[in-house]
């Protein structure tokens, strides 16, 4: 009986054991995940989180892309075009980062203000989605030209966007949703690139 009780003892202690030990590997790899360093680049903190603004905004338009919900895509088309006006003027006073990003600014500017204004017609998505092309190809130029760290970018690719053009898009996770093709070929698609 007493090695019995003994046994029982040493199992409810080691069970003890592993539980604190199960624990304290959930709270350092949480804590590790807490840890990771905020998004920083070129620009100074200000910039930098209009530009991070300015991203979450991008995904937001992507979204409505692979919704195929032109309303929605005009709308975040334009407030994308508002925010991106906005970096633009805050770092108008820095010449050397204002010259090196100005164009891939006001493309991108133009761009989404075309898409917030085209007329209602038959095609019109089609037409919305031939300029959302400019927009991420200028939004990752960008990214790349300010050294955007710590802040994950999947570049994605279809081969047959854009009647077989090819076109890409930016992502903040890895599983492909295809905004040329919405819900008709939703994972048509490969990551071609990233900034991490």
């Amino acid at each position: 009986m007493r090695y019995l009780i003994v046994a029982i003892c040493i199992i409810g202690f080691a069970s003890c054991m592993s539980n604190n030990t199960k624990t304290d590997t959930a709270q350092t790899s949480a804590a590790n995940t807490t840890t990771q360093a905020a998004p920083t680049c070129k620009l100074n903190a200000g910039a930098t989180n209009q530009l991070l603004v300015a991203l979450n905004n991008y995904y937001l338009l992507k979204d409505a892309f692979v919704a195929g919900n032109t309303d929605d895509i005009a709308s975040t088309a334009g407030a994308f075009a508002m925010i991106t006006d906005s970096l633009k003027s805050n770092i108008a006073h820095d010449t050397a980062i204002n010259n090196m990003i100005i164009h891939e600014l006001d493309t991108i500017v133009s761009f989404s203000k075309k898409i917030a204004s085209l007329p209602a017609s038959s095609d019109l998505l089609e037409k919305q989605r031939a300029l959302f092309e400019n927009i991420s190809d200028n939004t990752f130029t960008l990214c790349q030209k300010v050294e955007l760290k710590n802040e994950i970018i999947y570049r994605d690719f279809c081969p047959m966007a854009l009647n077989d053009k090819g076109a890409h898009w930016l992502s903040s996770e890895s599983e492909i949703k295809n905004p040329y093709f919405g819900k008709k070929m939703l994972e048509c698609g490969e990551i071609t690139d990233s900034l991490k």
